[in-house]
């Protein structure tokens, strides 16, 4: 009973997750702009330069490189979740200057689809499209800054496969599991399992960058393809994102699952990386001078 007691306090100190942590949006991001031109990447930098928050990416990153204050951007939407400035929907809070919208749009990050392959909720796939289409518009420069953060972490989003998950268990996260390769968290959800699988929340600087190269040297590129297919791909993903074993309490993670989970996780990283980065470059093509070095 003992033993028993001490598992559910695991379970109930257990954070509800959002998505890959900081350190898989920043290993997308780097990635996605390692393939970009560099007009596009000062175009991508001047956006974010009027993002009222640019100063906090700034001083997040340690670094003035805009590589690094590209990838702080990317994990924004998450970051606004324990801001007070942001309000939940039905929520108000006083509007915040260069911002068009403070909501925390909590079911932009997910999208559940029923077993007919047609949407049941969240709007993960909707709103890539939504962003991209304002990226690519002449719209006032606060709404393009908006929307690029967004656009930068949903794109992620949507390539874990819990993000495209099934209704009823909050994509893993009422999911819960034993974990003997966290002995940090040997009790946790099964999202923020997969969310901890790109590496360390804290992952910046060299290491990420390293982290970063280390991934697209062993992981193929994917094809482009579209938001749908993306959104497929992390669906038929599901299945294998459950461990079916038991423990002595709940379902484990075995060192075969573990690896598998892995290897999935890093493949996911690297697609969501490179089809960022191919999205931005065709979306802000036209927009940024041919004569710019």
């Amino acid at each position: 009973m003992k033993q028993l007691l001490l598992a559910l306090a695991f379970c109930l100190m257990t954070p509800l997750s959002h998505a890959w942590n900081a350190a898989g949006h920043r290993l997308s991001a780097i990635i996605a702009w390692q393939q970009l031109s560099p007009a596009i990447q000062e175009r991508l930098s001047q956006i974010l330069s009027n993002h009222p928050d640019h100063t906090r990416w700034v001083e997040k990153a340690k670094s003035p490189q805009e590589m690094f204050i590209f990838a702080e951007a990317s994990t924004w939407p998450d970051d606004i979740r324990n801001d007070a400035r942001f309000h939940n929907e039905g929520e108000s809070k006083p509007a915040i200057p260069g911002l068009p919208d403070n909501a925390r749009h909590k079911n932009w990050h997910y999208v559940d689809l029923k077993t007919d392959g047609t949407v049941k909720e969240g709007l993960l796939d909707q709103k890539i499209g939504d962003l991209n289409k304002v990226l690519r518009s002449t719209a006032p420069a606060d709404q393009i800054s908006y929307a690029l953060p967004w656009l930068l972490h949903l794109v992620a989003d949507i390539h874990q496969p819990l993000h495209v998950g099934q209704h009823g268990d909050e994509g893993g996260n009422q999911f819960e599991i034993e974990n003997p390769f966290n002995r940090r968290l040997p009790f946790s959800s099964l999202h923020t399992y997969w969310d901890d699988l790109p590496g360390p929340p804290w992952l910046r600087g060299k290491k990420l960058q390293q982290k970063a190269a280390w991934l697209t040297e062993r992981y193929a590129a994917p094809s482009q393809a579209n938001v749908r297919v993306w959104r497929d791909e992390s669906h038929r993903l599901l299945a294998k994102t459950y461990p079916k074993a038991e423990g002595g309490l709940l379902p484990l993670v075995t060192e075969d699952f573990h690896r598998q989970a892995q290897e999935i996780a890093n493949q996911r990283i690297v697609d969501a990386g490179y089809r960022l980065g191919r999205l931005l470059e065709e979306s802000l093509a036209t927009g940024v001078s041919r004569g710019t070095p």
